[in-house]
This record gives C-alpha cells, structure tokens and sequence, in this order.
C-alpha cells in the first residue's frame, strides 16, 4: 500500500496550474514560475520530483478525436487457449482460437 504525499503549498499551486491552467506558449514553464514566484528551473526540478514520487503522471494532450478529424474503430476479441501435448524436444504448447464474443465497436 502506497502513501499519501502531502504537496508543499507551492507544490499543490504548481499542481493546480499543470491541471487546468497550463499555457499553451513557446515556453510553458517559464509563465509557470512568474505565476508561482520561482525560478524556471525550480519550476522543472519540482515537476521531476512529483513525478519521480509518482503523484504526477506523464503530460500530454487530450483532445477529442471527432472534432479534429480522426475515425477509429475499437476491436476487442476474447481468445481461449487450451493446452496440448507437448511436441517433440518441447516443453509446452498451447492452441488459441477466437471464441463467439469477438466484438467490434466503430
């Protein structure tokens, strides 16, 4: 069982900030440390360290897929496998089939 990490109060602003103010600009965090009042580079150490400490996950962007123009299909099949006699100068092998729940969402 993991621990709770109480961030620091700078290190909760800087979490609120990543979360739902971050800039869209050349340099982020450089208008990250003029918000919170520290350097750029205390900006990034803080980062690396929550994320080292795991409380910050990787960073990325989310964006609707439908509005931008992308189409995907979700395909999902279930395999049952079943063992079957080993062959010679082997150990174990196994048969997998699709079974009837193969499913496909588009």
């Amino acid at each position: 069982m993991s621990r709770a990490v109480t961030p620091d109060p700078i290190n909760r602003r800087l979490l609120n900030q990543l979360q739902s103010e971050f800039p869209i600009v050349p340099q982020p965090f450089a208008i990250l440390s003029e918000r919170l009042g520290i350097s750029e580079e205390e900006v990034l150490e803080r980062a690396q360290a929550l994320r080292q400490r795991g409380v910050l996950r990787p960073m990325g962007a989310i964006f609707d897929a439908y509005r931008v123009g992308y189409r995907s299909s979700l395909l999902s099949a279930k395999r049952r496998c079943a063992s079957t006699p080993p062959m010679s100068g082997s150990t174990t092998t196994s048969s997998c089939t699709a079974t009837p729940s193969t499913r496909r969402n588009a």
